[in-house]
């Protein structure tokens, strides 16, 4: 038929049935967590009135209240909890028994419990997590979020405590709680983010010999750039790049001769559709800071 030998007609027939197949459990999984989000919603206004409940640029839940801050959900986490139950959670009840256990630890009784904070209790829990200025805006003034500018990158330092539980941000009275002043908290975040930092990836790119990647999927890669020049020496020189917040790739300086390979770089990296973009241009890496090239 038409000139093609069987073989590859039922080549054609197979990728079809793949393709057709793919669309149909894409579409399903969209229509899961569209109800995932409205029933995940519903049960938080219906239980706890007294939060407020917003959508993130990402797609992630948030909420906040008066008492207990501002504290974001990844809601592929519950995406993931759903899909995993029988028929991608097709039974109502099992799909309320996941809602049920994210409800309460967003609840504000559970929140309640780690704050107010202290500085012995809470202070290597600090972390940071580079964010854009857009990010802020997303938090209502009451919210008091804690931040730092990077006014040579355009981004905003963000402070979260990384605890079983989630990770809920710092705002200004979590600051005065913990007895400390906006920078030292940024340094104590940057002393607990170089704790498990692996200095031994930052050797190879500062020999020229090959790129290194820094991805511990803990949602503070790139934050890690900031602690970076704290293990170079004078006139070494690095090349970094951070197109979404779990990523964090070290290269030789050597490539910043090469403007299209670069912006090739940067193009592969920001198709990830599973992040929002972060920073669409490398950066400049030295013992003395950090810029935008």
């Amino acid at each position: 038929m038409f000139g093609l030998p069987i073989w590859l007609w039922v080549i054609l027939v197979v990728a079809a049935v793949v393709v057709i197949w793919l669309q149909r459990f894409q579409s399903r999984y969209r229509a899961m967590c569209r109800t995932v989000r409205d029933e995940l919603v519903q049960v938080l206004k219906d239980k706890y009135p007294e939060i407020e409940v917003a959508w993130s640029q990402q797609g992630n839940l948030m909420v906040q209240s008066k008492t207990t801050g501002a504290r974001m959900l990844d809601m592929a986490d519950v995406y993931v909890a759903v899909g995993r139950l029988p028929g991608m959670g097709r039974d109502p009840e099992a799909r309320a028994r996941v809602y049920q256990s994210y409800a309460q630890a967003l609840s504000p009784p559970a929140l309640n419990t780690i704050r107010p904070l202290s500085l012995t209790t809470h202070g290597d829990q600090i972390r940071p997590q580079l964010v854009k200025p857009e990010f802020l805006r997303q938090f209502s003034a009451d919210a008091g979020l804690l931040h730092t500018s990077l006014p040579g990158l355009g981004l905003e330092t963000v402070y979260v405590l990384d605890l079983p539980q989630g990770r809920p941000y710092l705002a200004e009275q979590d600051r005065i709680d913990l007895g400390l002043d906006a920078a030292r908290v940024h340094r104590r975040a940057l002393d607990n983010l170089r704790k498990d930092f692996p200095a031994q990836m930052i050797a190879e790119p500062v020999a020229r010999e090959s790129a290194s990647a820094v991805q511990f999927g803990d949602t503070f890669d790139a934050a890690r750039l900031l602690v970076i020049p704290e293990f170079l020496q004078a006139g070494q020189e690095l090349v970094a790049l951070i197109p979404h917040r779990d990523v964090l790739l070290l290269l030789p300086a050597t490539i910043a001769q090469d403007q299209n390979k670069m912006r090739q770089g940067m193009q592969v990296l920001q198709e990830c559709k599973d992040h929002q973009p972060l920073l669409d241009r490398p950066v400049r890496v030295t013992q003395n800071g950090i810029e935008a090239i």
